[in-house]
């Protein structure tokens, strides 16, 4: 699995290494010295639906993470 995140492309992140039921699903707005920016279309907790506070949220590309080399914490969906 390629770690490239390119700007368009669908995403999900993860919150919690390891966990897969709490994430963020965005739209890539940018990609800039490791940081990825994103609209938000989805958030999940434990399973469930919630309105995230913001449009956008931010997080780094995989492998700059605590953890990254054990979870894929990005991963691309569309």
């Amino acid at each position: 699995m390629s770690n490239q995140v390119n700007v368009g492309e669908i995403i999900k992140s993860f919150d919690f290494p390891g966990r897969t039921d709490c994430y963020i699903v965005g739209s890539v707005e940018t990609v800039k010295n490791g940081l990825i920016v994103a609209n938000v279309i989805r958030a999940v907790s434990e399973g469930k639906a919630y309105n995230f506070p913001d449009t956008k949220f931010s997080t780094y590309e995989q492998g700059q993470g605590l953890f990254d080399d054990k979870f894929n914490r990005v991963v691309v969906i569309g």
